[in-house]
């Protein structure tokens, strides 16, 4: 398996695991989906295909908005 293989193949199996634990509503999902757009990145860096590393960038930054209106939300009272 190349290397590029092992770097998509790691993303998804991250980016599973964090879509189960979001629909759990379990925070760690956010940092599994986060961890596999760095793999995700890091892909298409060394394949060299813009689209790829810059949506999983975008993406990052909407998991990263996600935590913080999550944990925003969890604070306020009902």
């Amino acid at each position: 398996m190349s290397l590029p293989d092992l770097l998509g193949w790691i993303g998804n199996i991250f980016f599973v695991i964090g879509a189960i634990l979001l629909t759990r509503k379990n925070r760690l999902g956010f940092y599994n989906n986060l961890l596999g757009n760095c793999f995700y990145v890091s892909q298409g860096i060394f394949l060299k295909v813009p689209s790829l590393w810059l949506l999983s960038v975008g993406l990052g930054i909407v998991n990263i908005c996600g935590y913080y209106h999550w944990s925003k939300n969890e604070h306020r009272p009902n």
